[in-house]
């Protein structure tokens, strides 16, 4: 079992963005995969629908925290100690880019 932990962000409509969506369908194309979404900010409807095992939510990142990231990298790290993932994966974007480079040296 490969267990796969993706951090997403929702596009300017509500819906989880479409680089999440992809890394979903790589994800479920491993052997036993055991998915687990990190949605930042509030969770759309679709997620129900999702094909993976949890989503998890994380508050929509403060204005004031735009560029640092502290608290929701605070709050992916918590996730991380709670699902022991095998593999950390983050939307390309600002906070993707950012948020991988502040958890990578510690997982």
């Amino acid at each position: 079992m490969t267990s796969v932990l993706l951090v997403g962000e929702c596009d300017d409509s509500g819906s989880l963005g479409q680089p999440a969506l992809q890394a979903i369908t790589a994800a479920n194309r491993l052997t036993d995969p055991e998915i687990t979404v990190v949605i930042v900010g509030d969770l759309p409807p679709s997620v129900s629908s999702l094909p993976v095992g949890l989503v998890l939510g994380i508050p929509k990142v403060d204005e004031s925290d735009i560029g640092i990231y502290e608290q929701a990298t605070t709050d992916i790290f918590q996730i991380i100690n709670r699902v022991h993932p095998d593999v950390v994966l983050f939307n390309k974007s600002d906070f993707g880019f950012l948020g991988l480079h502040r958890v990578w040296p510690f997982v």
